[in-house]
């Protein structure tokens, strides 16, 4: 019959017969004392034996194996201590200091303590010597000893793991503040590109857009004389250069990040962009009210901005259009409407315009909404709150 044992097992059962033969070779060379009873030899190699045994336990069961080894020294000291016996019961003390419950090794403390002075005080009474008390004390230093070493080990083992602890969570929590910096990065640099994206659209939208239809009027007719073709162009010209120059102004203030660069426009700017659609065939009605009102650089251009794509997007899909602009104390209210013409042909879009009006509204904590009026009219309408300058 063969039987496998792990590596463990091999290694502790060798550590268990070697401390044995250790043992029994003190015991032959005559390494005990006697207590004046005369047991028979082969008794001190069996208690040797059973607290060796004992040692077998001290990882997996350190309380069993330190009741075991108490059994088999307890049985020597009535014979006479021997040298090898208390070595390897120094061992089971040592294992249930060390890995039993953390109450073992202060509660063995405490018994060794007394039981030394109990065996010091029997000893001195009985043999009136005080070299009884002497190596009393020498043998709780022996048994003592292994308690106390255990529980230091044991403490600075906790306090090492406590550590580690401790770092792996730092650890942690730099990768999780990594993890957030990196998130925040990104979203900054989303929120950055979609300005980018929003910025350039509105510039350039409403000046090609306008070239697209003149295209468009010019491509459908043949009855055209060459004056008004060339005037035409003219104007088509005229539409490519303003929107490069806007185009180049904001560049311009995506490298250097001065505002004052590309905020040129406000409220009072809206009509610029009403001529504009006008000239390109839309017939636009335009009222402002509290124009002399303050209201910050911000709210003035968004208003210019969401007027500028309202009026573009209805000279591309419809005709007749209405702007009201409000100015009060409370803030800016933007209203345009328009017929809608579905059966015209409209110019190609990016499909970004009604996103762009919404995100610039909100990004001042205002309102937008774009829909249907009635049966074939379309309305854009879109608060923003006055703010003072700075808070945003």
């Amino acid at each position: 019959m063969r039987i496998d044992l792990d590596g463990g097992t091999r290694a502790r059962l060798v550590v268990v017969i070697a401390v044995y033969l250790a043992g029994a070779a003190l015991l032959a060379v005559g390494a005990h004392s006697n207590t004046g009873m005369a047991p028979p030899p082969w008794l001190r190699y069996v208690t040797l034996g059973v607290v060796c045994g004992a040692m077998f336990l001290r990882r997996r069961a350190p309380m069993l194996g330190l009741g075991i080894g108490t059994i088999g020294f307890a049985a020597e000291l009535v014979m006479g201590v021997s040298l090898g016996t208390a070595l390897a019961y120094s061992d089971n003390l040592y294992a249930a200091a060390a890995h039993g419950p953390r109450r073992a090794g202060r509660v063995m403390l405490v018994v060794g303590v007394v039981l030394t002075v109990a065996d010091a005080a029997v000893a001195y009474h009985f043999s009136g010597l005080p070299g009884a008390v002497v190596i009393a004390a020498v043998l709780a230093m022996l048994l003592l000893s292994p308690v106390a070493t255990a529980m230091i080990i044991r403490e600075s083992r906790t306090r090492a793991e406590a550590e580690a602890r401790r770092a792996e969570a730092e650890t942690q929590r730099a990768e999780t503040i990594a993890r957030l910096a990196e998130a925040d990065r990104e979203a900054v640099l989303a929120a950055e590109r979609n300005r980018m994206a929003r910025e350039l659209h509105d510039t350039i939208a409403n000046h090609f857009s306008a070239i697209a239809i003149r295209a468009s009027a010019v491509m459908s007719r043949t009855d055209m004389d060459a004056a008004a073709v060339r005037d035409i162009v003219a104007d088509m010209r005229q539409s490519s250069l303003d929107g490069l120059g806007e185009v180049r102004r904001t560049i311009d203030f995506l490298r250097t990040g001065e505002p004052e660069d590309v905020v040129q426009h406000g409220i009072g700017d809206i009509d610029e962009v009403v001529d504009r659609v006008r000239a390109d065939g839309l017939g636009v009605t335009y009222s402002l009210t509290g124009a002399e009102r303050p209201h910050p650089i911000a709210v003035g251009f968004a208003a210019y901005r969401i007027a500028q794509e309202a009026l573009t997007n209805a000279l591309k899909h419809g005709r007749d259009a209405d702007a009201r602009v409000a100015i009060d104390d409370s803030g800016v209210t933007l209203v345009v409407d328009n017929i809608c013409d579905d059966d015209g042909d409209p110019a190609p879009g990016t499909g970004s315009g009604l996103l762009g009006m919404r995100e610039r509204a909100h990004s001042l904590g205002g309102f937008f909404a774009a829909g249907r009026r009635g049966d074939n009219g379309w309305r854009v309408r879109a608060v923003l709150p006055i703010m003072e300058e700075g808070t945003r």
